[in-house]
């Protein structure tokens, strides 16, 4: 612990800044940063003296990414304090989306500064620690760093913002590449670490005058506009490497030549260059001629691949002695165009060339004529269609010093954003905004460098806003003694950083009152580094509701490793390390099921580990820690052991960690696999069960078709205890249980968990199998009696009498109506009780409401192969139960519609269509008065009636009949008698003297012959003593006959009213005989 805290000291001493600076920032992501409250400045970041977190003091030299702020006393307070837009003759103005690229007044910084003011991050490459690594790995002096400044740069990507730079110091140049969203290092390893070696390059001497793009992945450094000097560099997967070309096919080309500039269009390239000599002068100016051509660098061999166009104006200066010190670096390139300045300042050129597809110029180009123009800035709109022009001076007849082109216009002109009369110099400077294109807004350096004002294009008139450029920071602050480089050490793992944790070391509050957005990525638990951005929102300056942002990306290192502060190893058989306890492990598994293991056992045999707590001391792993399951191996042959680490003392986030739960699971121990018992797969069970019976089940049934058992144990009937009980083959259940008794072969039985012993004498516990085949379930029971709808003579009470009569062994089974419409598959139509529910109203309703039931005893059609409940031919005899599970209702409820035929007989009037009433089934018609014959009958003889008469009455249905007449002319009456006689044969026989099958028609007062009359009165004449005599015998027969009149009269009236009353019956259930029926008398049947 001593030496611990020894060494840590040393190192701090040793390198106490250059690891605090190093473990903060990235590049990928198209945002900003910069440090300021950490003074890292040439003494706080030497390397001898700081505390470097870092790889460098290996001959790597590696570096954590990050950029350099100055100390936040030394940051710019405003525009003043650095130039905003930061530019040279031979660099230009680099602008992107997110902001603009400024350079302190010492040029050691490059500020990047949004569209609102904000510093976005600072690059002080004289106090970064990366630039000494480099100066180390070159075997430079280090101090010389402290001198760096920036000579030069080129926009490399404009995609992803890469930007070479060109430094040096008094001895030494060298080149490296930057983000400019980021402002960190561009870097081959995911922008973490800074290989020194890849990203920098020395150069051979300190005078380099230029760095130009030469394609997206190459690059020239050169001086004084000198092929001679020029230097190719290539870049491959962010690796920056030097590379030879050959030019000697050019260098007579150039032996008289003065290099302006190299032009870069998608992947074609292009040389600017001129004359040495001049051609003519005039007065005290010297003319040169000036060229572009395309250049070819196929396998890095520089050659000029034509044509050769010479521009129409000259490269003018004052002097005969060739100088390019007032050329104006500044060009524009797309895919098929280039936009460029040629010649001196105050006699520049604006050119604009097509680039056609196989990459050559249009030789037909558009140029504007800028002479007189002292140019301020040159800077191109978001959309590429227009370039902005500030002159600071005009020596012609011009007065417009802010203006822009429009290059999509045929002829080149430059329109007016701001004219002046005033010849007094200005210290223009005019850019878009690029972060907004819904409007186009421009900053504008307005003479004075602070503040900057903004201008709004307005319907073509840019007007200045009220609103001018704010210059802000954020910056790092101390909390506890300590800074952000410094805060988290060993006291958090790498996903861990929180927003609480990182805030007090940044004070945001310059730039906006909004929290910013904080985001951990690319954390390395194992390595300990992390990198978490901060993304920075406001509203901006020139449009108050659109909101701008930028994100500042931060690397740390040095946090808890896991890979070196937590080393923790499983042992098991087969590992290389720790021998003996690898040993004991392969006994433990041979001797012991997994239900044995202890956690004493696997802390002394089953791990080997170091783990460190974030004050460097030891963790010890106790018993406590550790937790056993076997129960995911039936087998007992796999053991789970998870270990739970304490978080006391841990880093912060550990809780959360992975390393916090150990979890192993080991196999290989002794096995179960060969005496285990369980039971089979309801599956498989059910495909036995389906097939039979419960009360065919057998124990050995049970063995071979319910229950798995190892090849240890067998299915030895002997040891096992086997239970059937409960067997209803009716329901189709039956109850098991089964347990193993013999043990004694299962090796270690006595040592097994309780729970695994109980196991074998309750394999199968009173369990009730339902899946057998049962009477109750079988398809036969789902049958239903049937009746088909009948349609006939016969009313529903006839056929319901007839089906009494039936029962009472009165009417034969083949002619039983209900018998004969009724179908039944279950049982014969002989064992059917049928009951009739609506047999008052049947007639009425017009159907019977049935309800059948199946007879005690009576056999079924259904087979049972069981030893119960069958006949003798093996047909179950019915029982109520078995319907139990059928779904059908029984009793069996049946509604059986009947549709009857009406039978009726009249006698009508054929004048008056009116019926004739009867008495008893008897007509009395006065054939003198309300007589249905012809009116010709009523004064002749009763002889004149014939049958077809009375037939001519007759109205019937359902009846035949016959007629037959009794004529008795001398007393004048005709009696008719019509015999009927059912269409259809009766449901009863009433016999043939029944009356209800007679009608009688009685026809009097017919005219009488006279001779007849006066013979009638002669007896009466000479018979009158006669009759007074015997009048006295008369008168006593008559009295004695009255007295038996009376007595006979008086049973048969009381016979007849009990026969009217049964007649009243019939006729409600029998249609036969209507009014005629109801009339007649049955008593006069017993006159006869």
């Amino acid at each position: 612990m001593s030496y611990l805290k020894n060494k840590k000291m040393i190192y701090k001493k040793i390198l106490f800044c250059s690891s605090i600076i190093s473990a903060a920032i990235s590049l990928p992501i198209a945002s900003n940063f910069f440090i300021n409250n950490l003074d890292v400045n040439s003494t706080a970041l030497d390397s001898s003296t700081l505390n470097v977190s870092t790889r460098s003091v290996t001959e790597q030299y590696n570096h954590t990414n990050y950029f350099s702020m100055p100390a936040s006393s030394s940051l710019p307070n405003n525009f003043e304090g650095y130039d905003l837009f930061a530019e040279t003759n031979n660099s230009q103005f680099v602008q992107t989306n997110l902001g603009m690229l400024g350079i302190s007044l010492d040029k050691k910084t490059f500020y990047f500064t949004s569209y609102s003011g904000k510093l976005i991050w600072a690059q002080q490459f004289s106090s970064n620690d990366i630039v000494k690594r480099f100066y180390e790995s070159q075997n430079w002096t280090v101090s010389d760093a402290n001198n760096v400044t920036i000579k030069e740069w080129a926009l490399m990507d404009s995609t992803n913002k890469t930007l070479a730079v060109l430094l040096g110091d008094n001895t030494h140049q060298f080149i490296t590449l930057i983000n400019l969203d980021t402002g960190l290092f561009i870097s081959s390893s995911g922008n973490y670490e800074i290989d020194v070696t890849k990203l920098f390059q020395a150069l051979d001497a300190a005078d380099y005058t230029n760095i130009s793009k030469a394609t997206s992945t190459s690059l020239f450094v050169w001086k004084n506009n000198s092929l001679t000097d020029l230097k190719y560099f290539t870049i491959n997967n962010s690796v920056l490497a030097s590379a030879n070309i050959t030019s000697s096919s050019v260098t007579s080309t150039f032996a008289d030549k003065k290099i302006l500039n190299f032009l870069s269009s998608g992947n074609h390239l292009f040389v600017l260059y001129m004359d040495s000599t001049s051609t003519s002068n005039s007065g005290a100016n010297y003319n040169y001629k000036q060229y572009i051509s395309r250049v070819s660098l196929s396998s890095n061999n520089f050659s000029l691949t034509g044509p050769n166009i010479t521009l129409s104006s000259n490269y003018i200066t004052n002097t005969n002695t060739l100088t390019t010190v007032s050329f104006k670096n500044i060009f524009f390139a797309s895919t098929n165009q280039l936009i460029f300045l040629d010649g001196a300042i105050g006699n520049n050129h604006l050119q604009v060339f097509t680039v056609t597809t196989s990459g050559g110029l249009n030789p037909s180009y558009k140029t504007l004529s800028l002479e007189g123009h002292t140019i301020a800035s040159v800077t191109r709109s978001s959309n590429g269609n227009r370039i902005y022009v500030a002159s600071n001076q005009i020596t012609n007849s011009g007065n417009t010093y802010l203006g822009y082109v429009d290059i999509n216009q045929t002829s080149l002109s430059l329109s007016s954003i701001r004219q002046s009369t005033d010849s007094q110099t200005k210290n223009y400077f005019l850019a878009p905004v690029l972060s907004y294109t819904s409007s186009e807004y421009v900053v504008l350096q307005d003479n004075a460098k602070n503040p900057i004002k903004y201008m709004q294009n307005v319907s073509g008139n840019y007007t200045n806003l009220s609103d001018n450029m704010l210059f802000n920071r954020w910056f790092y602050k101390d909390a506890n003694s300590t800074n952000l480089w410094n805060a988290f050490g060993q006291n958090y793992l790498a996903n861990s950083l929180t927003w609480s944790a990182v805030s007090p070391y940044i004070d945001w509050t310059n730039i906006t009152s909004t929290t910013p957005s904080f985001s951990l990525s690319e954390s390395n638990v194992a390595n300990g580094t992390t990198r978490f951005s901060l993304t920075f929102t406001y509203a901006s300056r020139f449009n108050s509701s659109y909101n701008e942002s930028f994100t500042v990306y931060f690397y740390i290192k040095n946090l808890y490793a896991i890979s070196t502060n937590f080393v923790f190893n499983w042992l098991d058989a087969g590992s290389t390390i720790e021998t003996s306890k690898v040993q004991k492990i392969e006994e433990l598994k041979r001797t012991k099921y997994a239900s044995q293991i202890t956690a004493q056992d696997i802390l002394d045999n089953f791990i080997s580990y170091t783990i460190k707590k974030s004050d460097g001391s030891n963790l010890d792993i106790t018993t406590n820690m550790i937790s056993l399951s076997y129960s995911s191996s039936a087998n007992l042959d796999r053991l789970t052991v998870t270990i739970t680490i304490p978080t006391s003392g841990m880093p912060n986030g550990f809780a959360n960690s992975s390393n916090r739960v150990l979890t192993k699971t080991y196999t290989g121990f002794m096995s179960l696999a060969n005496y285990r018992v369980s039971t089979m797969a309801s599956s498989n069970i059910n495909t036995f069960t389906s097939n039979i019976y419960p009360s065919q089940l057998t124990q050995q049934n049970i063995l071979d078709n319910f229950v798995n058992s190892g090849n240890g144990i067998g299915k030895t009937l002997s040891d096992w205890t086997i239970t059937i009980s409960n067997a209803n083959d009716i329901n189709g259940t039956v109850s098991v249980s089964v347990s193993y008794t013999n043990t004694s072969k299962i090796p270690n039985f006595e040592d097994l968990p309780q729970s695994v012993k109980n196991s074998y004498s309750s394999i199968i516990n009173n369990v009730t199998y339902s899946n057998f085949k049962s009477i109750a379930s079988n398809s036969g029971w789902s049958a239903t009696p049937r009746v088909t709808d009948y349609s006939g003579s016969y009313l529903p009470s006839e056929i319901w009498g007839q089906y009494n009569a039936y029962l009472n062994g009165q009417v034969q089974l083949a002619d039983v109506i209900l018998l004969q419409n009724i179908s039944f598959s279950l049982t014969d139509k002989n064992n059917l009780n049928i009951v009739c529910l609506n047999e008052n109203s049947c007639d009425s309703d017009g159907y019977l409401d049935l309800q059948i039931s199946i007879k005690n005893n009576s056999e079924t059609v259904v087979d049972y192969n069981g030893n119960q409940y069958t006949t003798s031919n093996g047909k179950l005899v019915f029982n109520e139960q078995f319907l139990s599970n059928s779904g059908v209702t029984y009793p069996y409820q049946l509604k059986w519609n009947i549709t009857t035929t009406n039978k009726f007989f009249y006698l009508v009037d054929r004048s008056s269509g009116s019926k004739l009433e009867a008495n008893n089934n008897e007509y009395s018609i006065n054939i003198k008065s309300n007589s249905p014959f012809p009116s010709s009958f009523a004064n002749g003889y009763s002889s004149q009636i014939s049958e077809s008469d009375i037939a001519n009455l007759v109205d019937t249905q359902g009846y035949t009949y016959s007629i037959s007449l009794e004529t008795n002319v001398d007393r004048g009456y005709t009696r008719a008698t019509i015999q009927l006689a059912l269409i259809d044969k009766p449901l009863f026989d009433y016999g043939n003297n029944n009356q209800n099958f007679t009608r009688t028609v009685y026809i009097y007062n017919f005219n009488v012959p006279v001779s007849s009359v006066a013979k009638h009165i002669m007896i009466a004449s000479s018979g009158g003593i006669g009759a007074l005599l015997v009048g006295g015998l008369i008168w006593f027969l008559l009295w004695k006959i009255k007295l038996l009149q009376y007595i006979k009269k008086s049973y048969k009236w009381n016979k007849k009213k009990k026969d009217d009353e049964t007649l009243k019956q019939l006729y409600r259930k029998n249609r036969y005989f209507k009014e005629d029926l109801w009339k007649k008398k049955i008593s006069s049947s017993n006159k006869k």
